[in-house]
């Protein structure tokens, strides 16, 4: 009947073979799986494990089982990966000294050798000393001194124009003193010597922290500090000696609140930079351009140079204290500065130069937030620096790195970086690392300089000192950039040739692993262990590091991560 809850003999017959049919593959799935459960196992996550035995791993061939390895640019497997930063690092005793008006260049030939210009002595006035210096292959070894000169120079700044001749400028400290531009060589083993040609002077009576720039092989641009104008000259070497053109005045400085500086963008084009403190001390910066042409025909002349006022920029930020500038590629830098409106962060701008426009401040990012910079009105940093970080296979650079005293971190020495993206960007890439230790802001000089090498290392020399070179504390920095780690070297190859695991499991050849713990690759290739369970987790936009080996002084950045380890002898 209608609505009836009774079922007759042929709907409950239906019912039996419907479950029937729905139950068997349960049943089946069931015996299959006792079957497979009585049966010999092995493990599975053998068959995870991904190895790699290939022509370019013939590259790591000796390399001990748990090397981290990345790809080098022409795609052979190379030892290291990721970025690292080793801290703290031996300094021959001829520079663990009071590094007074400290600077330091690189030679541009990829030799690992660096320049560096210091006033050793309690008297600024007595001259400075120049030596070379090379890093040792792995750099926890230290810093090694190749050769010192001792002059009568009060040396400031320099810089290299091709692999061998160098240019440096010297500020004048006394009223009847002169600046001066002078030049030198360094050899193929780092032997450093002054040229017999004579300095071309710049200017007389006091002058103070002025700056070079190269601009080509043979060519460079100084900007200093004449009475009550801020001026500018280019130059060349010729006979082994600086000839410079005639002075342009670039901006008046009768209150003597002008902080000036300069970057070369090309050959044949630079830029002054500068802002005017008066007041507030702060000001926004205005780039220059200034046209450099030759005035002979045998390049024996001095050039001469033009500022095209109408093709400046003004960047739009209340700059004070200090900035730097490094070119990046033609027409191309990046300048680096504190910006009061954003209470004293540290910020990197990108400036361009086009034929059209003229100059033109590009992208700007915040490498470390605000009140990083100036802890009071009273106390501050004693300088900031930027260099660019080139690969071996090109004059163009996409990284740089900057090095800035934290006031709100008792004015440690710290290093951080950024990166030109390919659509014009710049982005920070690197974590703030803390290199040095506190110092007293109130009563300590912090003297640093930081330069690159072509092949992806920088070199940071710092001095902390008291005013009198009566307490002295010098170390040295090394950070190098490699690409991020793909694999592990491991035994599972022949002996000849060893396998790379680059996903999966590594456990051939390994041991001593902390089951729990990250692990990370350093630039040496070294497998280092994180300090802490599970504290990748913790990474913020990647810009998190860890200290992960404090008897070596190492710091590496997310990058360099590899795995997580399962057991002592197993890596994922």
């Amino acid at each position: 009947q209608y609505g009836s809850l009774e079922q007759g003999p042929m709907t409950r017959r239906r019912k039996a073979a419907i479950l029937c049919c729905l139950g068997v593959p349960y049943v089946l799935a069931v015996i299959a799986l006792i079957v497979a459960l009585s049966l010999p196992r092995n493990d599975v996550t053998d068959k995870d494990t991904l190895t790699l035995q290939a022509r370019f791993t013939a590259s790591v061939e000796g390399l001990a089982h748990g090397t981290v390895v990345s790809l080098s640019p022409d795609g052979a497997a190379q030892p290291g990966g990721g970025t690292s930063v080793y801290y703290g690092l031996p300094l021959p005793s001829q520079l663990d000294t009071c590094l007074k008006h400290l600077d330091v260049d690189a030679k541009p030939d990829g030799s690992g050798i660096y320049l560096a210009s210091f006033d050793d002595t309690s008297s600024e006035a007595t001259g400075g000393t120049l030596a070379t210096l090379s890093v040792s292959a792995d750099p926890l070894g230290g810093v090694a001194l190749l050769d010192a000169v001792d002059t009568d120079l009060d040396i400031y700044e320099l810089s290299f124009l091709d692999s061998s001749s160098f240019v440096g400028v010297t500020q004048s400290l006394e009223a009847d003193g002169t600046a001066e531009v002078y030049s030198g060589t360094v050899g193929a083993t780092g032997a450093v010597s002054l040229s017999a040609q004579p300095p071309a002077v710049l200017t007389t009576g006091y002058s103070l922290a002025p700056a070079v720039a190269r601009l080509s092989d043979a060519s460079f641009a100084v900007v200093y500090y004449a009475g009550a104008t801020v001026a500018t000259r280019a130059g060349y070497l010729v006979g082994g000696g600086p000839v410079v053109s005639d002075e342009v005045a670039a901006v008046d400085n009768t209150n003597f609140t002008v902080q000036a500086g300069v970057v070369a963008l090309s050959a044949s084009l630079y830029a002054v930079l500068y802002y005017d403190g008066a007041g507030s001390g702060a000001g926004p910066l205005v780039a220059v351009p200034a046209l450099v042409a030759p005035s002979g025909d045998d390049g024996s002349a001095p050039p001469e140079v033009e500022l095209d006022g109408a093709s400046s920029a003004t960047l739009s930020a209340a700059v004070t204290l200090y900035f730097d500038a490094d070119r990046l590629d033609d027409n191309c830098a990046v300048v680096a500065y504190v910006d009061a409106d954003q209470n004293n962060a540290l910020v990197a701008s990108l400036l361009t130069y086009d034929d059209s426009f003229g100059l033109q401040w590009a992208s700007t990012v915040v490498l470390s937030s605000g009140g990083a910079l100036v802890q009071s009105e009273t106390f501050g940093f004693m300088d900031i620096d930027v260099t660019a970080v080139a690969p071996v296979t090109s004059d163009a650079a996409s990284s740089f790195l900057v090095y800035y005293s934290d006031a709100t971190n008792s004015g440690s020495l710290t290093t951080t970086g950024g990166k030109l993206t390919t659509s014009g960007e710049l982005v920070k890439s690197l974590p703030d690392f803390v290199v040095g230790a506190p110092v007293d802001l109130g009563s300590t000089f912090v003297w640093a300089a930081l330069s690159a090498t072509s092949d992806n290392e920088a070199l940071l020399l710092s001095s902390a000192e008291d005013g009198d070179c009566s307490s002295i504390t010098a170390s040295a920095v090394v950070v190098e950039l490699m690409p991020a780690p793909f694999g592990v070297v491991t035994s599972g190859g022949s002996a000849a040739r060893p396998s790379i695991v680059f996903g999966g499991r590594a456990k051939e050849g390994l041991s001593g692993l902390t089951p729990g713990k990250v692990y990370f690759g350093d630039t040496q290739g070294r497998l280092l262990e994180s300090p802490s369970y599970g504290g990748y987790l913790s990474f913020v936009d990647g810009t998190t590091y860890y200290v992960t080996d404090a008897d070596s002084k190492t710091m590496v950045a997310l990058d360099g991560m590899v795995g997580v380890a399962s057991t002592e002898k197993a890596l994922y």
